[in-house]
């Protein structure tokens, strides 16, 4: 379970750093 939360925080970091590389305007 705890690898899972580890994962999808992970996941999260991935997805926010690579649409602020996409979309540097709004962030």
């Amino acid at each position: 379970m705890e690898t899972l939360v580890v994962g999808g925080i992970s996941l999260m970091l991935v997805i926010y750093l690579f649409a602020a590389m996409i979309w540097p305007e709004k962030f």
